[in-house]
């Protein structure tokens, strides 16, 4: 996402906004193996129980536990702010619940439990969305999945139609939410990531007064009722306003594109080019108060 990044706030953090000089973010790692890679359960959540959309593939569906979304600047990388009484097990999770680079320890598609857990503390929701998905260009195959999945032609094609269908989808349900804020500018002539980034910008932009406070809690809660869920816990009530309908959308978006591209290539073969690089190529994580802090 293009916003600025302020995860505390809620701000959604993404590779490429690292890459683009955006956001002080480390580059997520990726696989360097050149064979095609062995399809695996790719969920990272299960926010969908909070929107109007149909069942994911079932590779995709995972144990109540198995959820991700898009790493964050965070103390806990250099094992700071850890309580005295933590165990290994729970400074690993703090370590890992924020993190969009992917390694054996910290997997972004399946994290742990135990992370998971983390993450529903801290009200922490990863995302993982295909580069250009949100913007106003043609869509294409991102150049890093061609390589690392051996994309063919035909599945270029597929992929390119499926991301343009897709796209105009998210565009017929984001559009409402901005009118319904009644914010500035003529959504016809906007990208649907420049309609994301004004709503967002809603919750940092202005003084701070309770109206600002309250979008930023409308934002705070959805995540957390997501975060639960995806952790297998009571999510919870969350509100309906546009602000948490948008981080509902957001949070199901990597399932979303998986699940149209399944319908043209095959629940394996959308699996496999999700799990190449452990994520769509956007990855990224948004989060809010810590329940004991």
């Amino acid at each position: 996402m293009g916003a600025a990044i302020v995860v505390a706030l809620g701000y959604w953090v993404s590779t490429r906004e690292a890459v683009e000089g955006r956001a002080p973010e480390r580059s997520a790692e990726a696989p360097s193996t050149a064979s095609r890679p062995a399809a695996r359960p790719s969920r990272v959540g299960d926010g969908r129980s909070f929107i109007d959309s149909p069942a994911p593939p079932e590779h995709a569906r995972g144990a109540p536990g198995d959820r991700r979304q898009p790493e964050h600047v965070d103390a806990n990388d250099e094992g700071e702010g850890e309580g005295e009484g933590e165990d290994e097990a729970s400074r690993e999770a703090r370590r890992c619940a924020g993190r969009i680079s992917s390694d054996e320890e910290c997997p972004f598609l399946q994290p742990s439990p135990e992370v998971l857990r983390e993450m529903a503390r801290c009200a922490q929701v990863r995302t993982d969305v295909p580069p250009g998905l949100l913007g106003d260009q043609p869509f294409h195959v991102d150049p890093e999945l061609r390589s690392l999945a051996q994309v063919t032609e035909a599945e270029e094609r597929a992929i390119a139609e499926v991301g343009t269908r897709v796209r105009g989808e998210l565009r017929a349900e984001i559009e409402p939410l901005f009118v319904e804020l009644g914010l500035a500018g003529e959504p016809d002539a906007m990208s649907v990531e420049a309609m994301v980034e004004a709503i967002q910008a809603r919750r940092v932009v202005g003084p701070i007064d309770e109206e600002r406070l309250a979008r930023l809690a409308e934002g705070e809660a959805a995540r957390r009722a997501i975060a639960r869920a995806r952790a297998g816990l009571d999510p919870g009530e969350s509100p309906s306003t546009p602000t948490a309908r948008l981080e509902f959308l957001l949070a199901e978006l990597g399932d979303r594109y998986e699940r149209a591209l399944a319908s043209e290539l095959g629940a394996e073969r959308a699996g496999e080019l999700r799990a190449a690089a452990d994520g769509w190529g956007q990855r990224g994580v948004a989060g809010g108060r810590c329940e004991d802090e």
